[in-house]
């Protein structure tokens, strides 16, 4: 008996809720990692964000990866006679869009080596896939899921801290912060400098169900050369909106 379409709609939900489990766990495993960096280990469970961020970490991993290969053995399908050149196409390509993507996120000299060890981490995952089309539909799917991992572990120092807030990422976003006890304040920023409102300029690193986590920028030494990053933790009963 052939299946309906109705018959098939339960199999294709539980495949889909499946699927946002997996994005969504690995989504706080980022947020988790990024966090503790800071030491910082009040993570909320209900965090919509977390699915966005999976979502990012398989694109970044397999998605993206695997639809570049198909796109070389449709463009050119006796590909497969021409390995050397798969992998340097292949190799560039991720290069070149994971460099792009970074220099995008932070304009900065260490885009480059970041994205050149991403690169080096998928194409390693990948590597069996880019003998053939043939090799590519016979990956196994541990494979992909290995490409993930690594992606899901690189992804919290290199991307995650850089990806603002209102995209799913970690950048510290900057917040006026209006304080009903300014003493408070006071005893955890080093300067903290109120406007007419009665309001401090403050980075929020992180908010939870009952904490903000703001992160302070401290020079050291005379000329203040380097720089020392304090997190501090407030409670939301202590300021005003």
């Amino acid at each position: 008996m052939a299946e309906t379409p109705n018959s098939l709609l339960p199999e294709i939900t539980w495949d889909l809720a499946k699927i946002g489990v997996v994005l969504y766990v690995i989504g706080l495993t980022v947020n988790f990692l990024y966090l503790i960096q800071w030491h910082v280990l009040s993570v909320d469970l209900v965090k919509p964000a977390a699915i966005l961020v999976g979502l990012y970490v398989w694109l970044l991993a397999a998605g993206i990866p695997r639809a570049i290969l198909h796109l070389i053995y449709w463009l050119n399908p006796t590909a497969k006679s021409k390995k050397k050149s798969n992998y340097f196409l292949f190799g560039g390509i991720l290069l070149v869009l994971y460099s792009s993507l970074l220099w995008w996120i932070n304009a900065q000299w260490m885009a480059i080596p970041c994205a050149l060890l991403i690169t080096v981490a998928v194409f390693t995952c990948c590597l069996p896939a880019i003998r053939s089309i043939e090799a590519l539909r016979a990956l196994k799917q541990f494979r992909w899921g290995i490409s993930m991992g690594v992606m899901a572990i690189l992804f919290p120092y290199l991307i995650y801290p850089n990806l603002p807030q209102y995209l799913g990422g970690g950048h510290p976003l900057e917040v006026k912060v209006c304080p009903s006890e300014k003493s408070v304040m006071n005893s955890q920023f080093s300067k903290a400098s109120y406007d007419d409102d009665g309001c401090i300029a403050a980075a929020l690193l992180y908010e939870s169900e009952k904490d903000y986590y703001f992160i302070e920028e401290v020079p050291l030494g005379e000329k203040g050369l380097i720089v020392e990053y304090r997190v501090h933790k407030v409670k939301k009963s202590l300021y005003e909106k």
